[in-house]
């Protein structure tokens, strides 16, 4: 119906990839997308941490909302924890993997 949500209608709108902690041991994804859609959807995210040469190092498909929607026509801000052990990530990949309304 017309009123089907897409992956398309997610925008990505910035993400970074934050170090932190005293040698940079944690590392964030932070971001913010945009539900331009007309009703409340859950999010999906596809994340691939890169090494210094683009090679996938790590993949992660986190819901940055849980289980809650996003309102439609409205922002949401994330911050998603990456594993210690990918430290070696230099870049990142975002991508919306799924829409669902919950």
């Amino acid at each position: 119906s017309a009123t089907t949500c897409a992956s398309d209608d997610i925008k990505i709108e910035h993400v970074n990839l934050v170090r932190e902690g005293l040698r940079g041991q944690y590392l964030t994804v932070v971001g913010t997308l945009f539900n331009s859609c007309d009703r409340p959807e859950g999010v999906k995210l596809h994340i691939v941490l890169q090494d210094g040469d683009g090679q996938a190092i790590s993949t992660s498909d986190p819901w940055p909302a849980g289980t809650q929607n996003i309102p439609p026509r409205s922002e949401y801000s994330f911050t998603i924890n990456a594993p210690a052990e990918y430290r070696p990530a230099k870049s990142l990949q975002v991508t919306v993997a799924e829409v669902m309304e919950w």
